[in-house]
């Protein structure tokens, strides 16, 4: 299973890579925002912005495994 996940990935394009990446990157700033509290007022975006994009990684990830 493991393996068809990982075969997956070298199937992805630009728009794959980019929600991957946006997802990293909104995880950390949402680390970065519980432990700096001032910025906190964005924690509501950056959530959503989280899991739209790893729900559409992992979603797209999963399809091309199926398809192998």
């Amino acid at each position: 299973m493991l393996n068809k996940l990982l075969e997956a990935t070298r199937e992805y394009n630009l728009w794959d890579w980019t929600m991957l990446k946006l997802a990293l990157v909104s995880a950390g700033i949402l680390l970065g925002l519980y432990l700096y509290p001032i910025l906190s007022c964005y924690k509501t975006v950056i959530w959503i912005i989280f899991i739209i994009c790893y729900l559409g990684i992992a979603y797209r990830t999963i399809s091309l495994a199926k398809k192998q």
